[in-house]
């Protein structure tokens, strides 16, 4: 339980950076 938690928490941070990462990327081209 605690495992899949963890992994959740991971998806979820992995999600963020992709996020922050194509706003930088958008800024970037501007």
């Amino acid at each position: 339980m605690l495992l899949f938690k963890q992994e959740e928490a991971g998806i979820q941070l992995n999600a963020e950076q992709a996020d922050w990462k194509d706003d930088t990327d958008d800024e970037s081209d501007d």
